[in-house]
């Protein structure tokens, strides 16, 4: 029974809606693709910029424009080095590059880290030889206390390439004018000494100044 209702109501539907129902599944297809983006362009080749240069030869003969990399291809052929040349008269417009043997290139190398070690050498030789000595008092120093200290002092400024740095302590609420009366006295305890003075400065209820032999040209 059930085929036979099938058969007389079921089916004459579906053959009647069978034209409608493909033409919208059809036109669902086709909007799916076309609302779908399709990328048809391709990335484009990134442009390599080449770089020319101005080869010179070792005895300064110009051997043409290059590029760089045929340069270097050519002083490796000639078991040569390129040496970047800033004072050629063509070097303003395009870069300019000399063929150096590699031996040459090595010895100027070589020569320019042997004078930085001299020049180091000669700079901690002159910090070794000025002879750097420290003196610390209370503003409240003793007469006593500061004539010895004095002595050292004249002593030390008798030597050449002496430097004697004085601190005279105090609080910070001790006046300046306090500390300027011990530093007065140290001035007339060194009378008859060639020195100056230099770097003299109240920090802190301290002052702090440097001493230092004067040169004495000799007679």
């Amino acid at each position: 029974m059930l085929c036979t209702t099938f058969h007389r109501v079921l089916r004459p539907l579906l053959l009647s809606n069978y034209e409608a129902i493909t033409r919208v599944v059809t036109q669902s297809v086709r909007f799916n693709s076309e609302s779908e983006p399709v990328n048809k362009t391709s990335a484009k080749p990134i442009a390599v910029k080449t770089e020319f240069v101005l080869l010179v030869d070792e005895n300064g003969k110009v051997l043409g424009t290059r590029t760089k990399t045929e340069a270097e291809a050519f002083a490796a052929k000639k078991h040569m080095m390129l040496q970047l040349i800033d004072n050629h008269a063509e070097s303003k417009k395009r870069v300019a590059y000399k063929l150096v043997a590699m031996w040459d290139r090595a010895e100027k190398v070589k020569s320019a880290a042997t004078s930085h070690q001299h020049q180091q050498h000669r700079q901690q030789q002159q910090q070794q030889q000025i002879l750097v000595k420290t003196v610390s008092m209370n503003f409240k120093i003793s007469d006593n206390d500061l004539s010895t200290k004095l002595k050292q002092i004249c002593g030390w400024l008798s030597k050449p390439k002496t430097e004697i740095r004085v601190s005279i302590a105090g609080k910070t609420d001790t006046k300046e004018t306090a500390l300027e009366e011990v530093f007065k006295k140290i001035e007339q305890g060194l009378e008859g000494t060639v020195h100056r003075v230099l770097q003299k400065r109240v920090n802190n209820g301290s002052l702090k100044f440097t001493l230092v032999p004067l040169k004495t040209d000799a007679k």
